[in-house]
């Protein structure tokens, strides 16, 4: 169960790293990809519904407004508004669902945990 855990962080980590090397600031996924985001990793967020909105437009790949050296995954919403989401939340709830007895040992133990510093709790580096 745990090599589950494991391979699942790797794909996801893999998939992100990905995206993020293929694609400049501001560049939608290809379908392909966006399709392999939404079914894989955003479906897990737990504010799913939110990020969503009036309708999913895009995937896109960008700079995070507050934390510039930080790149993140946008949903582009029908209406033209953006939202971006955190990988770390989606892949968290997928594993508190699938695993709830092992969760937040293998949480703690692969730094899936929220980075304090996005929370305002530490000052940038």
């Amino acid at each position: 169960m745990i090599c589950a855990f494991v391979c699942l962080r790797s794909y996801i980590t893999f998939l992100i790293v990905f995206c993020y090397n293929r694609y400049g600031d501001g560049a939608f996924l290809s379908p392909e990809d966006e399709k392999v985001v939404v079914e894989k990793v955003l479906a897990h967020h737990p504010r799913f519904e939110d990020k969503i909105g009036c309708g999913l437009d895009a995937i896109m790949v960008n700079k995070h407004p507050d934390f510039k050296m930080s790149r993140c995954l946008y949903v582009v919403r029908t209406n033209g508004d953006w939202a971006d989401f955190s990988y770390r939340k989606c892949l968290r709830a997928y594993i508190k669902g699938a695993y709830p007895s092992h969760a937040d040992k293998f949480i703690n133990k692969h730094h899936l945990v929220q980075r304090r510093s996005h929370l305002g709790l530490l000052p940038p580096k």
